[in-house]
């Protein structure tokens, strides 16, 4: 399972193949396109790789949850991101307000908080998917509203790893 990074290709960079294989799993499997909207919770370098192939994949609106300054101010110089300080706002409503009260056609929770599972739900519309990209700690546990996730008929989904194609992708990226 290895592959020949391009000769071109910084070593820092290469580093990076693998954390962006996996934001790109993510992604095939959330189906972002020309014309999604996106939701990511939490703005780290997670959350930037995954702002980053949204943007390139075409999405339309992307949002960003993260309440760190620095974070947000890198996010921002990213392209067309809406960043929003999650301590300053009620993040569900917000996020409503944005896309004309439908709410996001995907969620990608970044951080392993559980609470963060509920808010990603809330603010997908139906029909939508959420998808766990975060790993949970230890307990890994929290709480959904099931009826969302039944009357809205959500997909959640969760990732981890990715193919050895993915990792070629990834790398050319």
């Amino acid at each position: 399972n290895l592959i020949e990074l391009p000769a071109s290709l910084p070593a820092e960079l290469g580093a990076l193949s693998e954390p962006l294989a996996c934001v790109y799993h993510g992604h095939l499997r959330c189906r972002i396109a020309v014309g999604t909207t996106v939701l990511i919770l939490g703005g780290g370098p997670i959350g930037m790789l995954h702002t980053m192939l949204a943007l390139r994949a075409g999405a339309t609106t992307v949002i960003v949850s993260e309440p760190q300054p620095n974070r947000a101010a890198a996010i921002a110089r990213l392209g067309s991101v809406t960043v929003l300080d999650p301590t300053a706002c009620d993040l569900v409503q917000a996020v409503r307000d944005l896309t004309g009260g439908e709410g996001v056609a995907v969620a990608i929770v970044c951080i392993g908080h559980p609470a963060l599972a509920q808010d990603a739900i809330a603010a997908t519309r139906a029909g939508g998917t959420v998808n766990l990209f975060a790993g949970f700690g230890h307990a890994g546990t929290g709480e959904i509203d099931l009826n969302a996730v039944h009357y809205q008929q959500l997909d959640i989904i969760g990732n981890v790893d990715a193919s050895i194609d993915e990792f070629r992708t990834a790398s050319r990226l």
